[in-house]
């Protein structure tokens, strides 16, 4: 369970991870499963950019003026594992959308 404890939702893909299980949850209750698609590849793409986004922390110098601090940044550095993620993710997304309106 630390890994929830540790779970940010203000970092927009673990937003999207959160909004992914929601949906897939609702959809199995509802036994649809075009959503389960859509859900499967919200988590898909949120766990890529969870990848491709590391958290990076930085030291500010000390001045006359302002004191030392922290600067937090997810600057994002593209990984091969998390751009598979983010393709199936989307192609997910899309095949979902597809047989969603198809039908």
């Amino acid at each position: 369970m630390e890994f929830l404890k540790s779970f940010e939702l203000d970092l927009w893909w673990n937003k999207l991870i959160a909004v992914g299980l929601a949906i897939i949850v609702a959809a199995v209750a509802a036994k649809e499963r075009d959503l389960i698609f859509i859900g499967l590849g919200m988590v898909a793409w949120g766990f890529g950019e969870s990848q491709n986004h590391k958290k990076m922390i930085e030291w500010t110098p000390p001045s006359a003026y302002i004191p030392q601090g922290t600067i937090t940044s997810y600057p994002r550095f593209p990984h091969p594992f998390g751009i598979a993620l983010d393709a199936i993710g989307i192609l997910l997304i899309l095949f979902g959308l597809y047989r969603l309106v198809a039908t």
